[in-house]
């Protein structure tokens, strides 16, 4: 599993998807290491509920943000945030079916693999994070079905800044806004979810 702490590569997110396309596996990893906290973070929020609980998201994204990377010649890089955007997206689907394989192939709860627990992710950074307010199990739970009840593009805006740790610019290009708009956004998706939670 991609590890937080590996130093950073200088390569640009562009150098690397070039690198993979011209058969460096080793680039693959890389990127996997640059994104990984944040595709998880954001990706594991936006599973339904009744999902969360039964499932090791890491392990699982883990795997699908490698399927998805794997076939990264379907996607024309602009910028990081219109990538990693992209990269949210296909995880989360890519995820969806790994789930639904998993849950076919299990449909007795005694015998049923448990994929949650010891290794379940929390965000690398928890300052402004809205998770940051919940100090116990039922209080995250309660900062996540606030979350779910936001509009999706209120919810996907305020993931992606708090979770996915990223620049305005990023975020406008990664939601389809001018940066100043994407700004408003987040503070409308901060003050919506302070009066659900309220």
């Amino acid at each position: 599993m991609p590890h937080g702490g590996d130093s950073p590569d200088p390569r640009s997110t562009q150098s690397l998807l070039d690198l993979y396309r011209e058969g460096d596996s080793e680039a693959l990893n890389r990127l996997m290491r640059r994104y990984y906290d944040r595709v998880c973070a954001v990706v594991h929020r936006s599973l339904p509920a009744a999902i969360r609980p039964r499932y090791d998201t890491g392990d699982v994204i883990q795997e699908a943000m490698l399927r998805v990377l794997r076939k990264v010649d379907t996607f024309e890089y602009r910028t990081e945030g219109a990538f990693f955007s992209w990269l949210c997206t296909a995880t989360e689907r890519t995820l969806v079916d790994l789930i639904r394989h998993a849950s076919r192939q299990c449909r007795n709860r005694e015998q049923e693999v448990r994929l949650d627990g010891e290794n379940a992710f929390e965000p690398a950074s928890r300052i402004g994070d809205p998770g940051s307010l919940a100090t116990s199990r039922d209080e995250q739970e309660r900062v996540m079905e606030g979350l779910a009840k936001l509009d999706e593009e209120l919810r996907r805006v305020l993931l992606y800044r708090e979770y996915g740790r990223l620049t305005w610019k990023e975020l406008g290009d990664a939601t389809g806004m001018a940066p100043v708009t994407a700004r408003r956004r987040y503070l409308k998706a901060l003050s919506t979810l302070g009066k659900i939670l309220s």
